[in-house]
């Protein structure tokens, strides 16, 4: 089994990165750029092999719904979501509640 990390809106340029069966991505902030995280969710999918799982979590509620949506438009199919009521409170944001992996959703590749 192999490993990588590193940054996500690079995926395109990662060589050694060929067909993984995951990617994960995690605290993802979409509303700040979307036009940035629709081209890295979809140069994750593009990486990923036949049947891939995609798996992201969120800090907010409406971002997590963004992100779920693109990635519906883009060809993944959920096949998991999962809201933990007891997420850790973040205190950063004082206009909206932020939260530690409150929101975690699966995707599959088809």
């Amino acid at each position: 089994m192999t490993f990588g990390q590193g940054r996500a809106d690079k995926l395109d340029q990662w060589k050694e990165l060929t067909d993984p069966d995951l990617v994960f991505v995690r605290h993802q902030n979409y509303w700040f750029d979307p036009k940035a995280w629709v081209k890295l969710y979809d140069q994750a999918l593009n990486k990923l092999k036949q049947d891939g799982i995609m798996v992201i979590t969120s800090y907010f509620d409406k971002e997590h719904i963004m992100a779920r949506q693109v990635l519906q438009k883009l060809g993944a199919i959920e096949v998991k979501h999962l809201y933990n009521p007891n997420a850790r409170i973040v205190n950063d944001s004082p206009k909206v509640e932020k939260s530690v992996d409150r929101h975690i959703s699966v995707f599959i590749k088809t």
